[in-house]
């Protein structure tokens, strides 16, 4: 029972995706639909809160990262095992391109805030794909193992999380370069960038 006015925090559904490693997920704009990629599933369910279903998008390779465009018409997944990122319509949830990738290594990625760019780290590279070519466009090279990023809402900076050595980078977009290292507590996972 709550604060009287306040949401009570309680369970108001739970959904059964029916895979392993669903360890992030990625909503669209409307909250209607909600993406989830699994690591040991070796899938992505989409969650459709409007019809109350739960189904599979794509199955068979690693799944390790996800994030929607600002606009909420496409989803990007990291499938890490088959080299890809997963371009996934939101409309049709179905895979409309996939983008190759230089490593086997598992990813996360990163949409710049007006939706031009999307950011993949992989183990000590970020690549840059241009969302609108879905090329690769530059390479950039991080000082220790990243694991997770975000983007500033400016979209010029990335912040990198290092967990394995403690650390956080900050890395300048425009120049391709890292601008400082910083050590943190014991590893950490997770970064946000305060907007």
């Amino acid at each position: 029972m709550g604060v009287a006015g306040a949401p009570d925090r309680s369970v108001v559904t739970a959904w059964r995706t029916g895979a392993d490693g669903g360890w992030s997920l990625s909503a669209t704009p409307d909250g209607n639909k909600i993406h989830v990629p699994h690591l040991e599933g070796k899938r992505v369910t989409v969650i459709n809160r409007t019809t109350r279903t739960v189904g599979s998008v794509l199955e068979g390779g690693a799944q390790s990262g996800i994030d929607m465009s600002p606009d909420g018409r496409s989803v990007w997944v990291v499938d890490h095992e088959r080299r890809t990122v997963n371009v996934i319509d939101t409309g049709t949830d179905r895979v409309i391109e996939r983008v190759a990738l230089r490593s086997a290594d598992f990813g996360r990625l990163r949409f710049t805030p007006d939706g031009s760019r999307v950011l993949v780290v992989q183990r000590t590279t970020i690549t840059v794909v241009e969302s609108s070519t879905r090329q690769a466009s530059a390479e950039i090279t991080l000082p220790f193992e990243g694991k997770v990023l975000d983007v500033s809402p400016a979209g010029d900076r990335a912040v990198v999380s290092h967990p394995d050595d403690d650390r956080i980078s900050i890395v300048d977009l425009m120049a391709g370069t890292v601008v400082r290292s910083i050590r943190t507590g014991k590893a950490p996972g997770g970064v946000a960038w305060v907007r």
